[in-house]
């Protein structure tokens, strides 16, 4: 019990210890994400002002232009100045550009076509780029052929865009030979009316991102911008990346979420992608707004989850150690509370336990007078009451079987005697309904004798009648049995010939099998030369076909010898239909003469059947006409006998006379009789039932009775078993 409730309580402080810790993991998971997204859209609001700084000059700069277009200054020397002016003031910039459409700032550009420095096309394209330490100035072409140098996607893209572009990152070569990571501003030049004039721009170098990105680089964190075609802009752990795609870096899940939030524009969290370690680590993505509307570039920091989450760890397994050191005294302090409390009630279990088992008047110490001691005091109370009711109660059982085994004793005894009782009233009424069956069998007898004299009578006048018809009648049978002796010896005669004639024709049926099972053996050597033609018909057309292939061999030359080859295939082919023909036939004249065998033996075994018969009509027509010749000798006896039976008649008659007058006292006897012995089998009849209702209710009352007396025997073995147990 103990021991359970131990269980309970640990669990529900190990619930509330798991619930406490997942809370606080989650609320420490939540403060480093959200410093992480602070720290992150910190960098990435420097990096919107560096730009925004650097799109300023090229706003300025179109601002500039149109105020001069418009107040009427065309001079083709102001705004180089004015490019020259401004990369000056901006140390962070590379070059500062306008590339007007051609004719849009003075029309002129025929007209300058020819000079050196805007030779071939005249285009005005103010341009101020460093050179080293100074700054160099360029106004047109300079004789350059090479257009896509001039009017490149920096020129044209913002114009069918319709608004100011950030070109992707590129690489430039400056003094001695130095890469440095480039991008370009560009927006168009429009005028008051919304012509457009052209494009301003600057050339901006991207060394600052590596100062940025590296502030968040430490151990295996890193940061990285991306740009808007997923390309590294700076990243901290390796500047070599810078321009290099994203989704040759970074898991196929991270370089999709760059792509959605490029499209829009909202920062994300990532959590469990593996970083270039395969670590899995916590990515916070911000965008960066470009100015003017130009799109965003992202900023990513990537934070391993090992070195994230190694304080909350740490705090994890220290709260855990705490936990169990809590619980080892908390269930310490429990066992000791308890152990006062469940010795007492372990004396009480045992003592409930041994009453279970029928030692009753067991007492328990009563140790204490709390509710424990009181218990304890009621249960001694109940053990003692036990053991006075099971006393009374062995008294009283005692009684109770001995009554039960007297009323037992006088039950079978009234039981037998009822029962030999039945038994005379059964056999009297059985006497009884055999002398009444026995008395009708009479009567009926009588009954019949009376009627059988009295038709007696009737039949001795008809037999004397019978007697002179039967003797006239015996006198023709006589001549007409001599008739018939002498049809008999002919008939005897007829049937020998018949005889003869059979066995004649059996013979002949044999000689006719004989002959079909000789047809029948001709017909298989038929068959075997059949199969010797068929198999010389396929070697003939192998051969054919051995020969065909000869002449195909020889050419032209076997032409000739490829006709005959082809006839002795159609010879052969011809001998095999005929061949399957002829085994066609033969197999329906097999069918045939198995057939006419068949119905051969048959014929035969009908004839034998019918010789049979004709034997056995020869033998039962001797026996015949001996019966015949026997008949006519036993005639003239019966005429003898029928003369002394009419005599015999006349005596029968006087003495049935004399017996259907006894007949008719003895019927009324009988009859007498049977009235009194159908009243004696009807009172046996109700003294039976009456017997039978009094057996069936003492066999009732005796199985009662021995049935309490096996409950009390039980009940007084299990008080036996009781007070022994309470004795000892």
């Amino acid at each position: 019990m103990m021991l359970a409730f131990s269980g309970l309580i640990f669990a529900v402080f190990s619930a509330l210890l798991v619930y406490i810790l997942v809370q606080s993991s989650y609320t420490h998971e939540q403060a480093i994400i959200g410093a992480s997204r602070e720290r992150t859209a910190a960098s990435a609001a420097r990096l919107e002002g560096r730009l925004q700084k650097a799109a300023k000059v090229a706003e300025d700069l179109a601002a500039a232009t149109v105020a001069l277009k418009e107040s009427g200054v065309e001079g083709r020397s102001v705004l180089p100045a004015m490019c020259k002016e401004l990369l000056a003031a901006n140390g962070e910039l590379f070059a500062v550009w306008i590339v007007f459409i051609p004719n849009a700032w003075d029309a002129k550009d025929a007209r300058f076509a020819d000079e050196e420095e805007y030779a071939p096309t005249g285009a005005f394209l103010p341009w101020a780029y460093r050179d080293g330490d100074t700054i160099a100035l360029q106004a047109g072409m300079q004789g350059d052929d090479d257009i896509d140098l001039y009017f490149g996607e920096f020129y044209s893209l913002p114009l069918e865009r319709g608004r100011p572009v950030f070109l992707e990152p590129y690489v430039e070569l400056h003094d001695g030979g130095v890469e440095v990571l480039m991008t370009t501003y560009a927006l168009p030049i429009r005028g008051s009316d919304g012509v457009p004039l052209g494009v301003a721009g600057i050339d901006l170098s991207l060394d600052f991102i590596n100062d940025v990105v590296g502030a968040h680089s430490i151990g295996s964190a890193y940061a990285a911008l991306v740009s808007e075609d997923s390309a590294y802009l700076g990243h901290g752990n390796d500047e070599a990346l810078a321009g290099e795609p994203v989704g040759e870096h970074e898991p196929p899940e991270v370089a999709g979420a760059l792509a959605e939030l490029l499209a829009s524009g909202s920062g994300r969290t990532l959590k469990g992608y593996p970083d270039a370690n395969g670590t899995p680590a916590l990515r916070v993505l911000e965008p960066v707004t470009l100015p003017g509307g130009a799109g965003y570039w992202i900023f990513m920091e990537s934070i391993p989850e090992a070195s994230l989450y190694s304080e909350r760890n740490r705090s994890i397994v220290a709260s855990l150690l705490m936990f169990a050191l809590a619980m080892a005294l908390s269930l310490l302090v429990v066992f000791i509370v308890s152990a006062g409390i469940t010795k007492p009630l372990g004396s009480l279990r045992d003592a409930f336990r041994r009453m279970e088992e029928g030692e009753l008047g067991f007492k328990v110490p009563v140790v204490s007078k709390d509710e424990i001691g009181d218990l304890s005091t009621s249960f001694n109370v109940l053990s003692l009451s036990l053991r006075n009711l099971m006393e009374s109660l062995k008294h009283a059982v005692r009684n109770l079987e001995d009554n039960a085994c007297a009323l037992s004793d006088s039950a079978n005894s009234t039981s037998g005697n009822a029962l030999r009782i039945r038994g005379e009233v059964r056999k009297a009424k059985e006497s009884a309904q055999a002398q009444s069956a026995c008395v009708e069998q009479s009567s009926a007898q009588a009954a019949g004798i009376l009627d059988k004299i009295s038709e007696l009578g009737a039949v001795i006048a008809s037999q004397n009648n019978s007697i002179a018809d039967a003797s006239a009648s015996i006198e023709q049978m006589v001549g007409n049995i001599q008739a018939l002796a002498e049809n008999a010896s002919a008939v005897k005669r007829e049937v020998e010939g018949l005889e003869s004639s059979s066995a004649n024709g059996k013979r002949t049926i044999e000689a006719a099998i004989a002959g079909v099972a000789g047809l029948a053996s001709r017909s298989e050597d038929l068959l075997g030369a059949n199969k010797i033609i068929s198999d010389i018909a396929a070697k003939t057309n192998l051969l054919a076909m051995n020969a065909a292939i000869e002449a195909a061999h020889a050419g032209d030359a076997g032409a000739g010898f490829a006709v005959v080859a082809e006839e002795i295939r159609s010879l052969a082919d011809g001998a095999r239909g005929q061949s399957k023909l002829i085994s066609d036939k033969i197999a329906d004249i097999r069918k045939v003469i198995g057939e006419t065998s068949s119905l051969s033996g048959a014929a035969g075994l009908s004839f034998d059947d019918i010789l049979d018969r004709i034997r056995l009509v020869s033998r039962l027509e001797a026996e015949s006409f001996g019966a015949v010749s026997e008949q006519r000798e036993g005639s003239r006896l019966v005429l003898k006998a029928l003369e002394e039976l009419k005599a015999a008649a006349l005596s029968v008659e006087r003495a049935g006379n004399d017996m259907a007058l006894s007949g008719s006292e003895v019927g009324a006897a009988m009859e007498r009789l049977s009235r009194i012995s159908q009243a004696v089998w009807e009172i046996a009849g109700v003294i039976a039932l009456g017997m039978d209702d009094i057996d069936a209710n003492l066999r009732s009352e005796i199985g009662q009775v021995d049935e309490t007396r096996k409950l009390a025997s039980a009940l007084s073995a299990e008080i036996g078993r009781l007070s022994s147990i309470a004795s000892a």
